[in-house]
């Protein structure tokens, strides 16, 4: 995660559009910070930056409507901006998506889902997968969440404690 992090800013230096990237991402990392707090001022940053197709800026408008964020809960449209953020490789709308999808009942669109979340290196997604084989295999349950935790998702630990706690 951390090359292709790299490899797109020094993609953005040789090809002349640092400026504009940079400014977009910290604009977009500032209004995500205050979601929250103050989901209209937010959104105004936000909802521009995803209809001109920036995937982190789709992602949490995503979610906006996904939790009812500052505008009423759609889920059509939670599910579509969500969409479009994944398609572009986007590893934490794919786990919101999958996650969706589990509420749903519908499993084969959630694998394939978490599939593409932990392809992009989502430590959120191996660690849902890793809470779907928990029930019935604990043991692999256990190999996903140590992925899940050594890319710095603390709270998957915490569940492969209980693992080895109850397996003994």
């Amino acid at each position: 995660m951390k090359f292709a992090v790299l490899a797109a800013v020094t993609w953005a230096m040789v090809s002349g559009l640092p400026a504009v990237a940079e400014e977009s991402d910290q604009a977009i990392a500032e209004a995500a910070a205050i979601l929250l707090d103050n989901p209209k001022e937010a959104i105004k940053v936000i909802e521009p930056e995803a209809r001109k197709g920036t995937a982190a800026a789709q992602f949490y408008l995503g979610l906006v409507y996904r939790d009812g964020i500052g505008r009423a809960a759609d889920e059509r449209l939670a599910k579509d901006w969500l969409g479009k953020a994944e398609e572009q490789g986007h590893g934490g709308a794919a786990v919101a998506l999958a996650d969706m999808a589990l509420k749903s009942g519908e499993a084969e669109a959630a694998d394939a889902f978490l599939e593409k979340a932990m392809a992009a290196g989502e430590a959120q997604g191996f660690a849902l997968k890793a809470s779907i084989l928990e029930p019935n295999d604990p043991g692999t349950a256990a190999a996903f969440y140590g992925v899940a935790l050594g890319l710095g998702y603390a709270e998957a630990g915490l569940h492969l404690a209980d693992i080895y706690l109850k397996e003994g």
